[in-house]
């Protein structure tokens, strides 16, 4: 009785050790043999990146283990055929993480400011916050041959015709058709008194509009103001000139 007592924990010892054995085996590479962390890891990979007028469009692929952790993907740009220093034109995040063999499609802006062939880098986690199971698979660089900048609004002019504040708004870059909302405003002693608001229906390059609104009386103002596009509804070359203020004599 003793005999098949001891025999049956060392059949019990022997599945126990190829179980293991099994298990850990899974871990090794079938051509190269060398022991990988990729069934129990994250892997991030950009398997794509498109560029559709002013955005990117990136199809990211977890070839591993989910993780909770937020991740982090960051876009850089710089003259094509040049060993110029990378600059950071944007960054996207996964707040919850990414589960196991997940792809994510997702767009980035892109604000296009000089012309001709660019050279691309986009980078998930590029800090290395998250241990994964390949971390030489984590960048996808390519060229793109930017023929048109973003459009570029800004104000021109603005003054008081009658009872309406009038104010000429200029794209001095690439058509938008994208409408956007301006803000006509006045200024009496630093306060700023709005006016009202009007939408432009988009602006052709090199075009030029009105924004307009009711004004009665001046009432004291010392200044005429106009923010354009204060909702951001169109990626421009500058972000700062969409405020313009004329002083009144």
């Amino acid at each position: 009785m003793q005999i098949k007592g001891n025999t049956r924990i060392l059949v019990i010892a022997i599945i126990l050790l190829v179980i293991a054995v099994s298990f850990f085996m899974s871990g090794f590479s079938d051509t190269t043999g060398a022991f990988k962390l990729e069934a129990r890891s994250p892997d991030f990979v950009i398997t794509d990146v498109e560029v559709v007028e002013s955005e990117f469009n990136v199809v990211l692929l977890n070839d591993g283990t989910s993780t909770n952790k937020v991740v982090i993907m960051d876009f850089f740009e710089r003259t094509a055929g040049t060993e110029d220093e990378w600059k950071q034109i944007g960054n996207y995040y996964f707040s919850a993480g990414i589960r196991e063999e997940k792809t994510e499609e997702f767009t980035q802006e892109w604000v296009q400011t000089v012309f001709g062939e660019r050279e691309i880098k986009v980078v998930v986690d590029p800090y290395n916050k998250i241990r994964e199971g390949n971390e030489d698979n984590n960048e996808y660089i390519f060229t793109f041959d930017v023929q048109t900048l973003n459009p570029d609004l800004h104000a021109t002019d603005i003054k008081l015709n009658g009872d309406l504040l009038t104010a000429t708004i200029t794209n001095s870059g690439s058509a938008t058709e994208a409408s956007f909302k301006v803000k006509l405003y006045t200024v009496k002693d630093g306060v700023q008194t709005v006016v009202g608001e009007d939408i432009i229906e988009g602006l052709g390059a090199e075009a030029s509009a009105n924004a307009q609104s009711p004004l009665a009386s001046l009432d004291g103002a010392d200044t005429l103001g106009i923010s354009i596009d204060i909702d951001r509804q169109v990626p421009e070359q500058n972000e700062d000139n969409n405020i313009f203020e004329k002083v009144l004599e």
